[in-house]
Order: C-alpha cells, then sequence, then structure tokens
C-alpha cells in the first residue's frame, strides 16, 4: 500500500492511491483549512510514503512519527513544467512496481508536448496575436492582474504572451499593473477560472476598463481549467494548451474538440473521463466566460458572440 503525497503520481498509482495528504498532515500537524481531522490510530499505514509537495524536513518528520519510509519525489518549479515530473514517475514506477505504466504516461505526456509543437511550428511569429492569461491563482484566488511570465499551455503552443514584457514579483509569477495591460492591450485574453469569479466582480464594478481592452472589446475572451494548485497538473494543463491553440491557430487544430481532447487525456492519466466534473465545476474549457455571454445577452449581442467564437 501506498500514501501518494501530492497528485503528480496518481497517474502511475492507479489501485494503489490510499491515503491522501490531508489526511497524514490531519494527523501529525494540525493539518490547513477545510481538512478534517483523524485519529491516527484509525490508519492502515501504508508501506511507504511518496511525498511529492514536500520538503526535506516535512519528509523526515513523517517518516519519524510514521515508522515508514518517505520518498521525495521533485516535480519541479511552481506553475511550471519540469522535465524533472518524468524522473519522478519513474522512481514512483519504480516503487510500485509499475515501470510499464511510468514509461506509458512519459511517453504520453511528451507525445502530446511534440503534438503540439508541431501544429504551431510552421506560423510565422508575426501572424501570431498576443495573449494574456488572467486570474491565476498565487496563494489563494486572484483576478485579472495575476498571470505567469512563462505560462505552461501559451509555450506549448508557440503564443506571444505580453506578460513576458514585465518582470515577474516571485519566480514566473506577475502580478500585472492594471495600466500596463491597457498599455500592452492583448488581442486575446484567457482566464483562468480559478479566478473567473472574482474577474466577474471587478468587470462589474468597473465596465469602462475592459471594454478599454481590445480582447473585451472584439469579444475575444475565454475561459481556461485552473491546472496550479499547489502543484501542476499535468493533465489540465495539456487540455488548456489544445483549447487555446483551437483558439488562436482554427486551422491546425480543426480537427481537435477541447471538450473531447480533455477527456482522452483525463481518461488515459486517471482512468476516466472527469473533464465533465470539471466543467460542471468551472465552465466548458475554452469557452466565452458566463459573466461576459449574460452581459452580451442583455444588450442583445450574444447570438454574434456564439456564432463568431464558439466552436
Amino acid at each position: 500500500m501506498l500514501a501518494v503525497f501530492g497528485v503528480g503520481v496518481y497517474a502511475v498509482a492507479q489501485g494503489s492511491y490510499d491515503i491522501a495528504l490531508r489526511d497524514i498532515l490531519s494527523v501529525l500537524f494540525g493539518g490547513g483549512r477545510g481538512t478534517s481531522r483523524v485519529v491516527i490510530a484509525s490508519i492502515r499505514l501504508p508501506r511507504v510514503a511518496a511525498a511529492v509537495v514536500c520538503g526535506a524536513g516535512l519528509a523526515d518528520r513523517v517518516q519519524r512519527t510514521l515508522g515508514i519510509p518517505v520518498v521525495v519525489l521533485d516535480y519541479g518549479a511552481f506553475a511550471t513544467f519540469d522535465e524533472a515530473v518524468y524522473d519522478a514517475l519513474r522512481i514512483a514506477g519504480k516503487i510500485l512496481n509499475r515501470k510499464k505504466r511510468a514509461d506509458e504516461v512519459v511517453d504520453y505526456i511528451e507525445s502530446l508536448r511534440k503534438d503540439l509543437a508541431r501544429r504551431t511550428l510552421g506560423v510565422p511569429d508575426d501572424e501570431k496575436p498576443l495573449v494574456y492569461v488572467g486570474g491565476i491563482g498565487y496563494r489563494g484566488a486572484h483576478g485579472i492582474k495575476s498571470t505567469e511570465q512563462h505560462y505552461i499551455p501559451f509555450e506549448w503552443v508557440g503564443a506571444k504572451n505580453v506578460a513576458e514584457k514585465v518582470k515577474p514579483a516571485i519566480g514566473s509569477h506577475v502580478f500585472m499593473d492594471k495600466e500596463m495591460l491597457l498599455k500592452l492591450n492583448p488581442d486575446i485574453i484567457f482566464i483562468d477560472s480559478g479566478g473567473l469569479r472574482l474577474v466577474a466582480e471587478d468587470y462589474r464594478k468597473r465596465p469602462a476598463y475592459y471594454r478599454a481592452l481590445n480582447a473585451f472589446a472584439k469579444k475575444r475572451v475565454y475561459t481556461l481549467l485552473p491546472f496550479n494548485w499547489y502543484a501542476t497538473n499535468i493533465g489540465t494543463a495539456l487540455s488548456d494548451a489544445y483549447a487555446i491553440g483551437k483558439v488562436l491557430y482554427l486551422q491546425m487544430f480543426k480537427d481537435i474538440d477541447p471538450e473531447k481532447k480533455a477527456d482522452e487525456i483525463y481518461t488515459f492519466l486517471v482512468g476516466r473521463p472527469v473533464y465533465g466534473q470539471m466543467k460542471r465545476e468551472y465552465q466548458a474549457i475554452g469557452s466565452p466566460p458566463v459573466f461576459l455571454a449574460n452581459h452580451l445577452n442583455k444588450i442583445g449581442g450574444l447570438r454574434n458572440y456564439e456564432d463568431m467564437h464558439m466552436w
């Protein structure tokens, strides 16, 4: 039996995933917000724990307290894709005696990254629209100004991210000054659905500001699924990349239905098509934000918006 700390190893550990990090941390250290306390005697201890979102000090503490080996797996820097995760998956495969599955997961992820690169390789740089993604979570939910310089799905499809022109606050993360966003004025804006509610609230308070942005004025605003929550959910990041590709380069992605592609990715990685749950929790990947569609409907513009920008 294995306790998997975090989500990165789940694709390899199907059938062995037994104890969640939140339960063990609740026992040892009181847990975090939203976790339920459990009694240590009630937990059937695993033979080994694989810690993803965990430093060496905490791993040593867990190991001493539970009396089982703890293996720390490197997931790479926050909000990035680091090929170190491939090593982590292979180590997990070795621990679980599932080397073949680990290799399949690594090969699958790499095949999708190559497919995205192949589709967008021939697009001239001067024909690429300027893009921006707001609403990215960083130690909590944030609105339109929260973005990433090195946003993985943008990088996988070769998008021209205007945030690259701004100095990051920490690592790759940028809290974009709203006047700077007006100055950069991207052609297309994506909104991470984790911050969608905050963007919607701000839009209702300051509609004139948003209408001054070309992307909002021309109805080129789309939602994406959030993939950063303490670590990177690679399957969701790949799904977002295909949705972005469909928006930016329609001809290169004409054979792709982003919703079906998301379920294909989830099915391979986690064993079942969970996109429907994600859609209910947030909204359709790559679709216009509901708050904007509702506003357009009130002023009689929804039909045109859907005709021009829905798949």
